[in-house]
């Protein structure tokens, strides 16, 4: 056996070229533990690595190393199994700007100073101290932006740098071989950095990498697997899945080392079980955050690729269903921009541009229709509400263009995780016009501001007495108690929560049920049902979206009930305490937005009427009577001095709309 392993090794060497300048004998003794780590981790009976693994093994370890480094060179991984690498416009600008420490991160330039070794910081929190800063730089995205560059124009500082950075990670980044929230190695971050930035360097244009820094690279893999296999998140979550499905691509991507089958069944087996657990049956991821929900989304295109790269009939199998529904529901709330909803922790996440990447894989041309406004594939058919029994969410529309009316209601449970407290809260886009938003969620940092944006203030919901209502559980073991019709004419849903007001714990709590009708013909009419049977102050919140202007606010949401009225206040950008009037498309971003609060006294069980338009529709008039004996609410709508809608709603023991009669409006 020895001598035909000699025979092979000697033909190796005459047939391939030798670059033995490119790895030095410092850095072999420098670093002979981490190369032993790779040596002993790999699997020897891989076609192509059983003679490498021998001379290693006997000593000859300049030559074992060169051939490892050749060998990786030579070979290829589908990167298109991965979602791509986030390469922005301006790459060339933030390619330079990096040689000068300067990296473009949560909407700032961040000047990262050197660390007490001389090298980088990467533990550097920024000004802020805001702990994501440091876990962005360990993701490692300007990684693939540097190779990008470099194999664009083939400017040798950008090789350098990221030779440089990635040799000064590894060597001052030990793995701890635990659970750990460090900036380096909290198994998020190691999940970040597998599939959005090292598996791409790795394979893209590996001419930027230096075979040392290879060797580099290849001992540091089986500490990331070992992270996400031994040490992941164990309370679950996003982090759980997105975390399994790194381990997973670790394990497609370098299938030399030897528990790589073990790393793939782990991974299998626990996003498996993750997906159906932090899932409800209607597709609703259990956060509730459409950011989230898409976080997921995105890692699951690559899962599934990885997984029918291997196993053709995991088709077959539940969770395969499960993720196609997440998907379902990911397109179903779109609002007309192609946007999601910014439900509880959320950015302005563009779901369309995901949605035109997944239908392929599911042979969904009605989702390509969705996110292509119908310029492609297939519209659904039928009406294009959405009402999502488990997540208590209904999405209001009346057609799938840009132009189109759109009305989210959030009826839902609270999440299981990064919650707003919004329990009843309403966005609006009319006519392709947003009119009403959530806030976003700005930021994680404790303070004023992480209050603000989670909070009640920056939503349009009732408050009494200064306090928000009772949100719904955190997890639902059946659908949520939300009446929803979907009509010729109009669309109705409704639900019910309650005050619990300070300072009188012993007081039965004041129920709180909103009707929200969306007449087709282009406005809403949101009727506030308050049981009170002493004075509290009522405010009715209204959080408009940004580019909307106080002028235009006053004309899109009119009450109804004037003589009720003792404050109207308008904010667009109020910093002072109460902070009012905010809007945050995405992290760490925040711009004025106008808020208008109606402040109402009331006594004795009361509907408040609000009516919600187009700033540019002419106005309307809502006429009810405050109080019936029958438990119905009765109202009439009038625009331009003619009645044109008439309905009637059951208030209790059980709501619903009971009659809508719509009459010509010319």
């Amino acid at each position: 056996m020895k001598s035909s392993l000699w025979l092979f090794a000697l033909m190796w060497m005459f047939i391939t070229p030798w670059a033995s300048a490119a790895i030095s004998d410092a850095f072999l003794q420098e670093n002979d533990e981490r190369l032993e780590k790779v040596f002993s981790s790999i699997d020897a009976s891989m076609p192509g690595l059983e003679i490498i693994i021998y001379k290693w093994e006997t000593g000859d370890k300049k030559p074992a190393a060169e051939m490892l480094v050749r060998y990786f060179r030579g070979k290829s991984f589908d990167l298109s199994i991965l979602e791509p690498a986030y390469i922005p416009d301006d790459f060339t600008e933030r390619a330079d700007a990096a040689l000068n420490d300067s990296y473009y991160i949560h909407g700032d330039w961040i000047t990262v100073p050197k660390s007490t070794h001389g090298g980088f910081n990467w533990d550097y929190r920024g000004q802020s101290e805001d702990k994501e800063i440091a876990w962005t730089l360990n993701r490692h995205t300007i990684f693939p932006i540097l190779q990008h560059a470099y194999t664009h124009s083939r400017r040798e500082p950008w090789k350098k740098l990221l030779n440089h950075l990635c040799t000064d990670w590894i060597e001052n980044s030990p793995y701890p071989n635990r659970i750990t929230f460090s900036a380096q190695w909290r198994p998020l971050e190691v999940a970040r950095r597998v599939l959005n930035s090292w598996v791409h360097v790795f394979y893209g244009d590996t001419a930027i990498l230096n075979d040392e820094t290879i060797l580099l690279m290849l001992s540091s893999i089986p500490d990331h697997a070992d992270s996400l296999y031994q040490h992941a998140s164990f309370w679950g979550g996003n982090h759980l899945l997105t975390e399994k499905i790194a381990l997973l691509a670790i394990a497609a991507a370098w299938p030399e080392f030897q528990h790589s089958q073990e790393w793939k069944a782990d991974a299998m087996e626990a996003v498996t079980r993750q997906l159906l657990k932090q899932s409800y049956p209607d597709g609703s991821y259990k956060e509730l955050s459409n950011h989230y929900q898409r976080v997921i989304l995105a890692n699951t295109l690559p899962f599934l690729r990885l997984i029918e790269y291997s196993d053709p009939r995991f088709r077959q199998s539940p969770v395969y269903e499960r993720i196609e529904l997440m998907w379902d529901f990911f397109a179903g709330s779109m609002n007309p921009g192609g946007f999601g909803p910014l439900s509880n922790a959320s950015d302005q996440d563009e779901n369309s541009v995901l949605m035109l990447s997944a239908w392929k894989h599911f042979n969904r041309l009605d989702w390509l229709g969705m996110a292509s406004h119908g310029r492609k594939g297939i519209l659904p058919q039928g009406n294009p509400s959405r009402y999502f029994p488990w997540a208590g969410q209904v999405f209001m529309r009346n057609n799938w263009s840009q132009a189109a009316d759109w009305i989210y209601f959030d009826a839902g449970p609270y999440g299981t995780a990064h919650q707003h407290i919004d329990r009843l809260h309403l966005s609006i886009t009319l006519q392709g016009k947003p009119i009403l938003s959530d806030s976003g969620r700005y930021t994680y940092q404790p303070g004023k501001w992480r209050e603000y944006f989670k909070g009640p203030r920056a939503h349009s919901v009732l408050l009494l007495d200064g306090q928000a209502s009772k949100q719904g559980p955190c997890d639902v073991k059946a659908p949520m108690d939300v009446a929803f019709q979907d009509l010729d004419q109009v669309i109705y849903s409704s639900a019910t929560t309650s005050f619990h007001p300070a300072g009188e714990p012993f007081r039965s709590p004041v129920p709180w049920t909103r009707h929200v009708l969306y007449d087709k013909r282009g406005f809403a009419v949101i009727l506030d049902e308050l049981q009170v049977f002493k004075e509290y102050n009522v405010e009715a919140l209204w959080q408009f979206a940004p580019g909307i202007s106080p002028e235009e606010a006053q004309s899109a949401v009119r009450a109804h009930i004037p003589a009720l009225i003792e404050k109207q206040q308008i904010e667009n950008g109020r910093e002072k305490d109460p902070i009012a009037g905010f809007y945050s498309p995405n992290y760490s971003q925040k711009v004025p937005s106008v808020q208008i609060s109606n402040s109402f006294s009331i006594k004795s069980p009361t509907t408040i009427i609000h009516s919600i338009q187009h700033p540019e529709s002419n106005p309307i008039t809502i006429l009810s009577p405050q109080s019936s004996d029958s438990g119905e609410i009765h109202f009439t709508v009038h625009q331009d001095g003619k009645m044109i809608a008439r309905g009637r709603i059951a208030a209790y023991p059980k709501t619903g709309l009971l009659d809508y009669s719509g009459f010509p409006t010319n």
